[in-house]
């Protein structure tokens, strides 16, 4: 991918240490819940890869460290942690 259109964004989500992949919790109901869906409203910090053409590069470039909310994004592949965004899902950078 050479370039990227608009105002997307990717962002590199690196999984913290410790976390479990494909964990699941068991609620007092006895349902079992991805842990990955409880942790879906928290804000996850990434590293931005590339970003589009109508994004501002004062405001967010490569290399930028960025704080989103993971479900909001599209996973590009599932041996990565990378995520598409629109600009407007960034919630804030370093």
């Amino acid at each position: 991918m050479n370039r990227l259109r608009k105002d997307r964004v990717i962002v590199d989500l690196a999984k913290e240490e410790g976390e479990k992949k494909d964990a699941y919790d068991q609620t007092k109901g006895g349902i079992y819940v991805p842990e990955d869906k409880k942790k879906a409203a928290f804000l996850t910090k990434g590293v931005v890869l590339q970003t589009g053409t109508d994004v501002h590069p004062k405001d967010i470039s490569a290399g930028t460290v960025v704080y989103v909310k993971k479900f909001q994004g599209e996973r590009l592949s599932p041996e990565a942690e990378e995520y598409l965004f629109l600009e407007r899902d960034i919630i804030g950078n370093d």
